[in-house]
């Protein structure tokens, strides 16, 4: 099978998608990833800066008319990966309040972040199947993130395959709900996962390729934007109306896939 699908973004203007981690009581600490931890009141300030621009936030199920180009509108859509316990607690509030929603990438074989530790970031708790649950009955979907949240590439097939397919099982047993959603952990994946997914059965995929989506973008291969805590309400008006897109790069990038798509025959 080829790494090109046919199933690819077909909406009209670039689409932002959101990427968050932990949203929580936490700030930052000396030496943690600052994209990780997220504090309430910071998350709320952007999400209240982004309703009154007259955008909603979209958990993926909800915004995938929107990137097949089914729906017009102003939307962008809300991730966090990963699974915090935090994120039920504190986000979930927040996007209510607004009528928001967003999609949770759940690593399904693993209580705690541990691929963090050696970043500094604390160990926080990830939601088991109630919490997932809960955050599904709050509006909100649940996305696979591998089973134990480890780098695709350096793996061999077999267990790629293995934490790809074994997540999305084990979290459908888990919620009783599909899962559509992937994110490749760390952003990082090859052509081959990529068909993996496919082949999954997911709907789309989640890179940590910094811009909005465009229509050039296979939905299995989703551009996103991260917030950090110091993310300003202007930065994501920023982002939302103009974008942040290296116009290079993402000629070279779609230049690429095209050639790709010619080069490679589909099984």
């Amino acid at each position: 099978m080829s790494h090109t699908h046919d199933d690819a973004v077909r909406m009209t203007r670039p689409i932002l998608i959101l990427m968050y981690h932990q949203v929580g009581t936490l700030a930052p600490l000396a030496g943690s990833l600052e994209e990780v931890l997220m504090p309430r009141e910071r998350f709320a300030r952007q999400m209240a800066a982004m309703h009154a621009l007259g955008y909603r936030g979209l958990s993926l199920t909800q915004l995938e008319p929107y990137l097949r180009g089914e729906k017009k509108g102003r939307v962008f859509g809300v991730t966090m990966d990963d699974g915090y316990v935090d994120c039920l607690h504190h986000a979930v509030p927040v996007l209510q309040r607004h009528g928001f929603s967003a999609t949770c990438f759940a690593v399904s074989g693993a209580a705690f972040n541990e691929w963090d530790a050696s970043a500094g970031v604390p160990r926080l708790q990830l939601m088991g199947a109630l919490e997932l649950k809960a955050w599904i009955a709050a509006g909100n979907d649940v996305g696979a993130h591998t089973r134990t949240h480890r780098r695709l590439p350096e793996l061999d097939d077999t267990t790629a395959r293995q934490e790809i397919v074994g997540c999305k099982q084990e979290l459908e047993a888990m919620t009783g709900a599909e899962v559509r959603h992937f994110s490749y952990p760390f952003g990082d994946f090859l052509p081959q996962h990529e068909d993996m997914v496919h082949e999954a059965g997911f709907v789309t995929a989640c890179t940590s390729v910094e811009r909005r989506a465009s229509r050039w973008d296979p939905l299995l291969a989703l551009p996103r934007i991260t917030a950090y805590p110091d993310t300003a309400p202007w930065q994501l008006w920023r982002h939302a109306l103009l974008g942040t897109e290296n116009l290079r790069g993402w000629v070279r990038q779609v230049r690429d896939r095209r050639r790709a798509a010619v080069a490679v025959p589909a099984a």
